[in-house]
């Protein structure tokens, strides 16, 4: 009998936001280029500045209602300690291009909102499974123990929120559009720890 000992935390919720306005106010940031790593040239991303929910009008309606939504997600992973923002940023995939691979390093989780309209129906976030796998495996059928990748179809005013050690990318982007997502980090709050290694986290050292 198969057992699953460890299990990866989404949290998934569609958002009651006004998504149109936060997209048009998206649109009017600057972007800077962030070109490929490697070899693969059809994953260059444009990123806005650091910290943009506190740069545009709808930042404090955007910040009550994901935050509001990370609690619930804290909880429901069954954690006591609550989470704060501490970055935002956004992020802009043009035609045919998509992100590389990645991980949030220095936070506990992240979560990524997308304010798009029907444009973001075939829009995906793809998650990779952090493990070492010796033997490329052939598979007779992909199932929760054996793939190692996830493709997530996400729609406008989806908000998915994972650990921040997921590796993780954006999909292609299919349409002729920009896609527009924004992209939040967030930090332990409260005491953490135990024992020799309890410590107090000061919840406003982040804002």
């Amino acid at each position: 009998m198969n057992t699953v000992l460890f299990t990866e935390n989404i949290y998934k919720v569609s958002t009651v936001l006004p998504h149109e306005a936060i997209l048009s106010e998206l649109k009017s940031k600057l972007y800077k280029p962030v070109p490929p790593s490697g070899e693969d040239y059809d994953t260059m991303q444009y990123i806005s500045d650091n910290n943009v929910l506190d740069k545009i009008v709808l930042g404090s309606q955007v910040k009550k209602i994901v935050d509001a939504e990370v609690d619930k997600a804290v909880k429901s992973f069954g954690y006591d300690n609550q989470a704060v923002m501490a970055t935002s940023w956004a992020n802009c995939i043009r035609h045919g291009n998509r992100s590389e691979f990645h991980a949030h390093q220095n936070f506990w989780l992240s979560a990524v909102y997308y304010p798009h309209g029907k444009v973001a129906d075939n829009f995906t976030i793809v998650f990779k499974k952090n493990d070492l796998n010796y033997y490329d495996i052939r598979k007779k059928s992909h199932n929760a123990f054996n793939t190692n990748m996830v493709a997530m179809n996400v729609k406008e005013g989806d908000l998915i929120i994972f650990p921040s050690y997921m590796q993780h990318k954006i999909g292609y982007n299919h349409s002729k559009l920009d896609r527009y997502s924004l992209a939040m980090n967030f930090l332990p709050a409260k005491t953490i720890g135990h024992k020799d290694g309890e410590t107090t986290l000061d919840r406003k050292s982040y804002i």
